[in-house]
């Protein structure tokens, strides 16, 4: 019984199902059909018991690997959640044993305060501290260009700091873009066709049936704040242009 309950608890997490699928009738149904023995917990058992056991162990388990490394890379990214909530993802990267390279999340969480770089400092020092992970192992730390993020790292925490290559690639790309008038009237003109069509859903079906059997989608509503916005709001209309010139 303890193997099966292991294996629902990875079936959720690994899944990202939600924990109230315990408790449903159907889900339920299901089990029985498979082994009438089974007695699935609730959700409360799970919450507080099996998922927490089970944290405590993968936890221990990521501990003594982290020991073991000789040197650990640190990736770091504020991102806001479709709720408008304010996250910090911490990654670590090192080389186990076995001489493979091994990316391992340590933290997700909610930033409760302003992302001033003391703020971000005193949350990094927090997160290797609970993994137990010496900064004298701590290689390097990469991040985007933002300069709460290069003062935290380089002048209060005096690690070292490696500016994201791809961030850094899509500020001069953005620049060279805004230096190109050119282009720049191109580029507002493909985010017009392509707010045309999100707002006429007969116009978006007419398209649809023009497209049929081509394997490209269609226009892409995109935020223009994203590394890749302006690529995925034009190439779609590039094929079609192509496709039907």
């Amino acid at each position: 019984m303890k193997a099966i309950l292991r294996a629902l608890v990875l079936f959720l997490v690994r899944g990202m199902h939600p924990l109230s699928m315990v408790e449903d009738e159907h889900f339920r149904a299901f089990v029985k059909a498979i082994d009438p023995r089974i007695t699935l917990p609730c959700r409360k058992t799970l919450t507080h018991s099996l998922l927490p056991e089970m944290y405590a162990e993968a936890k221990a388990k990521l501990v003594t690997e982290l020991s073991l490394a000789n040197h650990i890379a640190l990736t770091a990214d504020c991102w806001t959640s479709l709720t408008n909530a304010s996250y910090m993802t911490v990654t670590a990267h090192f080389i186990n044993d076995q001489l493979k390279m091994v990316s391992r999340v340590l933290s997700t969480l909610v930033l409760e305060v302003s992302h001033t770089s003391e703020n971000i400092a005193a949350h990094l020092k927090s997160v290797i501290a609970d993994w137990d992970v010496p900064e004298d192992k701590i290689s390097g730390i990469v991040t985007d260009n933002a300069s709460n993020f290069k003062r935290a790292i380089a002048n209060i925490l005096k690690w070292k700091h490696i500016p994201c290559f791809a961030h850094t690639l899509s500020l001069a790309v953005k620049d060279a873009i805004h230096d190109n008038r050119e282009f720049s009237v191109i580029l507002n003109k493909c985010r017009n066709i392509v707010t045309f069509f999100h707002h006429s859903g007969p116009a978006t079906l007419k398209l649809n049936q023009l497209c049929s059997g081509r394997k490209s989608r269609g226009p892409e509503r995109t935020n223009t704040a994203g590394r890749n916005s302006a690529l995925a709001t034009q190439h779609p209309i590039l094929v079609y242009g192509v496709y039907y010139y």
